[in-house]
C-alpha cells in the first residue's frame, strides 16, 4: 500500500498526461481517417449502384414487343437476377448509408422491379392457365405487444424491416420472409421470431433481444449487439463489435467473429415444426454444422512454405499454393530477406496457425491491402503529430537521479537527430510540451516523403512500438540497435522498477508487446499462476515422500479405506494459499476441505507466473473480460493418494481445474514423478485451455489395430465390469487417478477412459476435462452429459465418467453402455 501511494509523483503524472495526450491525438487522427474512409466508401457505393441501375435501365429499353417470346422470357429472368443482386449489394451496404440515401436507393430498386413487371406483362405473352386471385386479407389491428407484420403493399418505400422498437414481440411469417433480405436496427428488449427461410438477415444496435430465426439461405450479419440471445441457421455468420451474447448456431461455413467479447456458442436446435423443411428449402447442407469451430485457431493445412521469385517480386508459397492477403490479393514483397523471414514464420507454426506470432505477415498484409485506405499524406501527418509528444523529449529535473539518467541516455540521441535531419528540437524539463519548430516538421516530412508506402507502414509500426519518432529514426539509420531503442523507450519505467521495485499496475502492460498485453487478462494470469504453483506442489509431495513422514489417516467418508497424507494436506495449503494471495476474490474448492489461510507456512506460498505461457499464448477473445467472481477453481492436491501410499508414484498427479459459468475451460496436470528422458529431472506439467490449445506434452493417436480402455486400478465394481464387457475392448489398462487416466488418452496409450461408478468428484475431472477437450477429446458422464463445475454444485460425479480421445467416437461408446447401467447410475 505504501508503494502505491509513493508512485503519485510528478514523473508518473507527467507520463500519464503524456499518454492521454497521445491517445487524444491518435483518436482524433483515427476519427478523421474513419470519416474519410466512410466518405470514400459512400462514393464507391454510389458509383457502383448508379452504374448497375443504368445498365438495367438500358436493357429495358432494348426490349420491344414482337420479338422471340422465349428469348424475351430468358432476358426478363436475367434482369430479375440482376435486380436481386442489386438488392443484395444495397442491403449489405446499408450499414454505412444514412436514412435518406437508404430510402432513395430502395425507391429506385422498387421502381425498377415494378417497371420490369409492367414491361414483361406487355411484351411476354401470358400463359393460358393461371391461378385465381387470392382473397384479400384484411389488416388486423391490435394493441397487444405481439406484432404480426402486415402484407407487403404494391408501392413501398424502404425502411428497415423493423427499427427503433422496444418491448415488443415481433413475428414475421413465411409470406414476408421467404428469400427476402431482412434488416433490424435499434431494437431493445424485443423478441423477434422469423419463420420461413429468409435470404439474409442483418442486425445493428440490438440490446437485450431474443431472435429466433428459421434457416437463412445466405449470410447473417450482426453489428453492435449487446446482451442478446440468438438462434440461427445460416451459411455464413459474421458478428462485429458485440458483447455478452449467446448464440445457438447452425452454420455450414466458419463464422467470422470480430472485435467481440463474451460471445458464447452452442448448437442450434430445431426451433419450429417446419425447421427441417425450411432447412432444405434454404439450400443449406443439414449434415454440416461448424458451430464449435468458431473460436479455435485455424489448423496448419500445409507441410512447408517457400519463396518464389516471379515478375520481379517474391511470392510466398504454401505447398505450391500461392499465399494471398485477407482481401484475396496475391501476397508479394520486393525484398528477398523479408520474403525468407515471412516463409520462416509460416514454417514455424505448429499444429495450429498462431497469427499473433506472425508479425511480418500481418504487417505485409496491411501494406498490400491497406484496409484503412491510407495515403502517404495520412501516415506522414500522423507521424508528425506523434513527434510532438515524443517520449525522449520529456525530461524530469525534479528527480535528480532520473534526470541524470535521461540526460546521459537521451540527450545524445536528440543531438544526433538534430544534426542528421537539420532540426532544432529541444527537450522539456517539466510537463509542458517540448519546443517543436515548424521548420523541424518540414524537415521530418521531407524525409518521410522520400519513402514509399511500404516503408511508411513499417515506420509507423516502429514509432508506435517505441512511442518515439526520434528513436525509430535512430534505429532505421542504424545509429542504435532495435534492442537499444526498446530499452531507451522504457527508461523511465525501468528507473522506477530499479528504484521502487516492480508494481504490476504501473509497469506490466508497457513491458510486453501487444500479445503480452492481451495475456494480462485474468484467466491467462490464473493459468500461468496455476502452472507455477502446481510445480511447487509437486516439490512438496516429493519432499514429504523422501522424508518418509507420510502422516496417513483415514478420512472415513465411506466404507473403503480412504487415505489422506501429509502430502495431500501440505499440497493443498500450497496451492490454495498461493492462489488466494494473488486472487483474493477467487472461489477455490479443494478436496481436503476448507484451508485455514492464516496457518499456511510461508515456505509454501509462491507468487510467480509461468512467463513462457504468458509470452507464447494469446487470450481467447471470449475470455478476455472474465473477472474473479465469474470463476471457480477445483483443486485435487494429490490425485491418486492410494497409489502414492502403495508406491505407484508415476500415477500421482496434481490437478487444478478452472471453470467459467459452470463450464470447465482450463486445467493443469502436474506429474511430480515423471522423469525427463533428456535431463533426468523429475516433474512434468501439462496444461490445456478451451479455445486456446494445450501444452507440455506431445499428443499422440492410439493404436488402430486394437481398442484399449483405461479404467480404475483399485475401485472396480460390478457396474464398471459390466460396462467394460459391453464395450468389448482388446485390452484394459488399469491405472490410478483420474488425471493419470486422461493422460493415457492424450498420449495415445488408450482410446477411452470408462468409470461407470459414482466414485470420483468434481476436483478429479475439472482439469482433465478442460485439457482433454482442448486436445479434441470429450469427457462426459455415462449418460453423455457434461458436468457442471459452479461453486454451489454437488461435489460427487454420481453418474460416472466416460472420456474419449480425439480420434475416438464418443457417441458410439455411449450407445454401447447398457441402459440398465445408465438407469442404475441415474437413479
Amino acid at each position: 500500500m505504501e508503494n502505491e501511494t509513493s508512485f503519485k509523483n510528478p514523473v508518473l503524472e507527467m507520463m500519464a498526461r503524456r499518454d492521454r495526450e497521445r491517445k487524444l491525438i491518435k483518436e482524433r487522427n483515427q476519427r478523421d481517417r474513419r470519416e474519410k474512409s466512410e466518405l470514400e466508401g459512400i462514393d464507391y457505393f454510389d458509383s457502383i449502384f448508379d452504374k448497375k441501375v443504368i445498365e438495367i435501365g438500358t436493357r429495358f429499353d432494348t426490349l420491344q414487343p414482337g420479338g422471340d417470346s422465349i428469348l424475351m422470357q430468358e432476358e426478363f429472368t436475367s434482369i430479375a437476377k440482376d435486380l436481386q443482386e442489386l438488392q443484395r449489394y444495397f442491403t449489405s451496404s446499408t450499414i454505412f448509408l444514412n436514412d435518406h440515401k437508404i430510402q432513395r436507393c430502395q425507391n429506385i430498386i422498387n421502381h425498377l422491379v415494378t417497371k420490369s413487371e409492367e414491361r414483361k406483362a406487355r411484351i411476354v405473352p401470358k400463359k393460358k392457365f393461371g391461378f385465381k386471385n387470392k382473397p384479400a386479407v384484411n389488416q388486423q389491428k391490435t394493441e397487444t405487444k405481439v406484432v404480426e407484420v402486415e402484407k407487403e403493399s404494391k408501392q413501398k418505400t424502404f425502411e428497415w424491416t423493423d427499427a427503433e422498437k422496444k418491448n415488443l414481440v415481433i413475428v414475421l411469417n413465411s409470406d414476408k420472409t421467404n428469400n427476402q433480405d431482412l434488416t433490424f436496427k435499434d431494437m431493445e428488449n424485443c423478441v423477434i421470431i422469423i419463420r420461413g427461410h429468409p435470404g439474409s438477415l442483418q442486425m445493428s444496435k440490438m440490446k437485450n433481444c431474443l431472435v429466433i430465426c428459421n434457416p437463412v439461405a445466405r449470410s447473417i450479419f450482426g453489428d453492435n449487439c449487446k446482451s442478446c440471445t440468438f438462434s440461427f441457421a445460416c451459411q455464413q455468420l459474421r458478428l462485429h463489435s458485440s458483447t455478452s451474447c449467446t448464440i445457438y448456431l447452425f452454420v455450414t461455413s466458419r463464422a467470422i467473429i470480430e472485435d467481440c467479447t463474451e460471445i458464447y456458442f452452442a448448437p442450434c436446435a430445431e426451433v419450429s415444426d417446419d425447421f427441417e423443411n425450411n432447412l432444405k428449402l434454404s439450400g443449406l447442407d443439414g449434415s454440416v454444422n461448424n458451430w464449435e469451430n468458431i473460436a479455435s485457431a485455424p489448423k496448419r493445412f500445409y507441410k512447408s512454405s517457400s519463396v518464389l521469385f516471379s515478375d520481379g517480386k517474391y511470392e510466398i508459397t504454401l505447398d505450391q499454393r500461392k499465399l494471398k492477403t485477407p482481401k484475396g490479393t496475391l501476397f508479394t514483397v520486393e525484398s528477398e530477406p523479408l520474403a525468407l523471414a515471412i516463409a520462416h514464420e509460416w514454417n514455424s507454426q505448429k499444429e495450429t496457425i498462431e497469427r499473433s506470432r506472425m508479425m511480418l505477415t500481418a504487417l505485409s498484409n496491411t501494406v498490400i491491402d491497406n484496409p484503412n485506405n491510407l495515403t502517404k499524406l495520412d501516415i506522414i501527418n500522423y507521424l508528425l503529430s506523434y513527434a510532438e509528444t515524443d517520449t525522449i523529449l520529456f525530461h524530469n529535473e525534479a528527480e535528480a537521479d532520473l534526470y541524470k539518467l535521461q540526460t546521459d541516455q537521451w540527450d545524445p540521441i536528440i543531438e544526433w537527430f538534430n544534426k542528421r535531419y537539420d532540426t532544432d528540437l529541444k527537450k522539456t524539463v517539466n510537463i509542458s510540451p517540448p519546443v517543436f519548430p515548424s521548420g523541424a516538421k518540414m524537415q521530418i516530412a521531407k524525409y518521410l516523403q522520400s519513402h514509399d508506402m511500404t516503408a511508411l507502414h513499417g515506420i509507423q509500426f516502429a514509432v508506435e512500438t517505441v512511442k518515439s519518432v526520434i528513436l525509430a529514426f535512430a534505429c532505421i539509420d542504424r545509429f542504435i540497435t532495435p534492442e537499444k531503442a526498446v530499452l531507451l523507450s522504457r527508461l523511465e519505467e525501468e528507473f522506477q522498477l530499479g528504484h521502487w521495485g516492480r508494481v504490476e499496475w504501473a509497469h506490466d502492460l508497457n513491458q510486453q508487446d501487444l500479445q503480452m498485453a492481451q495475456n494480462s487478462a485474468l484467466i491467462m494470469r490464473i493459468m500461468a499462476s496455476s502452472i507455477t504453483v502446481a510445480e511447487k506442489a509437486g516439490e512438496v509431495i516429493r519432499d514429504i515422500m523422501s522424508r518418509g513422514e507420510l502422516g496417513v489417516v483415514d478420512k472415513g467418508l465411506n466404507t473403503d479405506f480412504d487415505p489422506q497424507t501429509e502430502a495431500d494436506r501440505s499440497s493443498q495449503k500450497c496451492i490454495i494459499g498461493s492462489l488466494s494471495k494473488q486472487y483474493s476474490k477467487l472461489k477455490i474448492i479443494g478436496e481436503e476441505g476448507a484451508t485455514d489461510l492464516s496457518n499456511v507456512p510461508k515456505e509454501l506460498i509462491i507468487n510467480g507466473m509461468d512467463e513462457n505461457f504468458l509470452s507464447q499464448y494469446k487470450c481467447p477473445d471470449s475470455f478476455i473480460n472474465i473477472t474473479e467472481n465469474d470463476l471457480c477453481v477445483w483443486v485435487d492436491p494429490l490425485d491418486g493418494t492410494s497409489e502414492y501410499v502403495h508406491g505407484f508414484l508415476e500415477h500421482v498427479t496434481v490437478l487444478i481445474g478452472i471453470s467459467f459459468r459452470e463450464m470447465s475451460i482450463g486445467g493443469v496436470i502436474h506429474q511430480p514423478y515423471f522423469k525427463c528422458a533428456k535431463s533426468g529431472k523429475l516433474g512434468r506439467t501439462i496444461w490445456g485451455m478451451k479455445e486456446l490449445g494445450t501444452g507440455g506434452y506431445t499428443s499422440k493417436k492410439a493404436p488402430e489395430n486394437k481398442f484399449i480402455i483405461t479404467t480404475t486400478r483399485s475401485h472396480s465394481n460390478a457396474l464398471v465390469q459390466t460396462t467394460l464387457d459391453s464395450i468389448r475392448p482388446d485390452d484394459v489398462l488399469r491405472v490410478g487417478g483420474c488425471g493419470f487416466k486422461v493422460l493415457q488418452l492424450l498420449e495415445g496409450k488408450a482410446h477411452c477412459y470408462v468409470f461407470a461408478s459414482p466414485g470420483c468428484k468434481k476436483w478429479d475431472t475439472c482439469a482433465p476435462e478442460a485439457i482433454l477437450e482442448a486436445d479434441g477429446g470429450v469427457l462426459t458422464d455415462i449418460l453423455g452429459k457434461h458436468y457442471s463445475y459452479g461453486p454451489n454444485v454437488e461435489y460427487a460425479n454420481k453418474t460416472g465418467v466416460l472420456a474419449t480421445a480425439r480420434h475416438t467416437n464418443h457417441q458410439d461408446l455411449l450407445e454401447k453402455i447398457p441402459d440398465h447401467v445408465k438407469n442404475k447410475l441415474n437413479a
